[in-house]
């Protein structure tokens, strides 16, 4: 579409007529015009209401699988310290019991350890900005 000045629109309408038309194409232009603007403003606050930002920020965890498996962990990281810590609490009797209270107690550390090795060793590998 090649853009014309206000002077050559004006040498090109020479009769009232002529000069009718082109303002009712004009009017329908804008109407047009601010219909698809109302559409556009419509999208923008729907996809702005809470609720649709909620649901498109799960859509998103959903699916991102490194989001997803971190999210996991963290779910087991904390049920397993909630078990953990009712179980290992209190007074323990039993010869078994404090075993298992030392192995228990033994493999968290070193789980803990592990990851802060694997976070300390991506740290590394990626490539700084």
């Amino acid at each position: 579409m090649e853009k014309e000045s206000a002077s050559e629109k004006l040498i090109k309408v020479a009769n009232a007529s002529e000069l009718e038309s082109a303002i009712e194409n004009l009017e329908q232009k804008r109407r047009l015009q601010e219909r698809e603007l109302q559409l556009q403003f419509h999208q923008v606050t729907t996809q702005f209401k809470p609720g649709n930002i909620v649901r498109s920020t799960l859509i998103g965890i959903k699916d991102s699988t490194l989001i997803r498996n971190q999210l996991f962990k963290l779910v087991l990281g904390a049920g397993a310290g909630y078990v953990g810590s009712r179980f290992l609490t209190g007074h323990t009797t039993g010869l078994w019991r404090k075993a298992l209270k030392a192995a228990v107690k033994l493999g968290v550390a070193r789980f803990i350890v592990k990851r802060k090795r694997e976070q300390r060793d991506d740290r590394k590998a990626a490539p700084s900005s």
